[in-house]
């Protein structure tokens, strides 16, 4: 098996889960993990996790939601046994109080470590990946839904979005509230538009306080500010034949207002409607994100 990379660099991979393991032919609208579990693919891959991985995939009352959880199990084990040079049966994930990853050696010691982070949505699953324990790392991944968009313009934008005063800082709810789209457009696809930057702005606070060891319970939440935010537009926007969109990494971040200058953070348009945003607390290449098939020992 390959090496990922000889350097530094972050390792940023990407599953379609909607691509493998096929699914049950219940009628019911969301398919049942009880259903698909009992195929003969399905458990050729859960019986490459440990006993606790496959519990936890197990609990998930419906399959999409187990898929995801199946991928990401794979993906931190297939990252560890390439970074840290371990069997695939020494790559042990374990949690830490605040929920985060990271890598647990029983035994021998091979003197490798390595800093990792998982998101997954909408049936699609990232990892962020490098050498070494030294750098903290964080990823989140969103999409943007038809159905969130009608449910969002039938309560009103604004009424909407204020509900996640917790989260935002009074000048990021404004910010947020008076984003005027670039192009001019109808009253959805206005609503679409103004979800998708909200969207971005959610992603930028769970990377930064996932990559900080924390969750959207930290104290310090609302006196995280990201400024200069604007929404990295899709390959169907640029009328490219690609997976990618744009990305930006020139937002500005604030915490108790004070401008962080230490922090790398990279947004990524990729596909119709995902954005994808990794940080990092310190300066580090970022390697393009790639699709990955999971029956493949190297990324496609």
């Amino acid at each position: 098996m390959a090496s990922v990379t000889s350097n530094r660099a972050v390792i940023r991979w990407l599953v379609d889960v909607d691509q493998l393991w096929p699914q049950t032919s219940s009628s019911a609208t969301r398919p049942l993990t009880d259903h698909w579990a009992p195929n003969e693919a399905v458990q050729a891959d859960l019986n490459r996790l440990s006993q606790d991985e496959k519990a936890k995939v197990l609990r998930f009352h419906f399959t999409s939601d187990a898929k995801m959880s199946l991928a990401s199990c794979l993906l931190k084990r297939r990252a560890i046994t390439q970074i840290c040079e371990v069997p695939w049966h020494k790559a042990n994930v374990a949690l830490d109080s605040n929920k985060k990853p990271y890598f647990v050696l029983e035994g021998e010691a091979t003197g490798k470590t390595i800093a990792l982070n998982v998101s997954h949505h909408d049936g699609l699953v990232a990892l962020a990946a490098c050498p070494g324990s030294a750098t903290k790392l964080g990823i989140d991944i969103v999409s943007m839904s038809g159905a969130k968009v009608a449910t969002v313009a039938r309560q009103g934008f604004e009424s909407w979005v204020r509900m996640f005063d917790a989260v935002f800082s009074d000048r990021e709810l404004n910010d947020i509230v008076n984003f005027v789209p670039p192009e001019s457009c109808d009253p959805q696809a206005e609503i679409a538009a103004k979800l998708r930057h909200f969207n971005l702005h959610w992603a930028m606070k769970e990377a930064y306080v996932k990559m900080a060891g924390e969750g959207l319970s930290a104290p310090w939440l609302k006196d995280l500010e990201f400024l200069n935010v604007q929404t990295p537009r899709h390959a169907n926007e640029l009328n490219l034949e690609s997976e990618y969109g744009e990305a930006i990494c020139d937002v500005e971040i604030y915490l108790y207002s004070e401008r962080v200058r230490d922090v790398k953070l990279e947004v990524q348009a990729f596909r119709d409607g995902f954005l994808a945003v990794a940080a990092s607390d310190r300066s580090i290449d970022f390697l393009p994100y790639t699709f990955l098939s999971l029956e493949e020992n190297s990324p496609t």
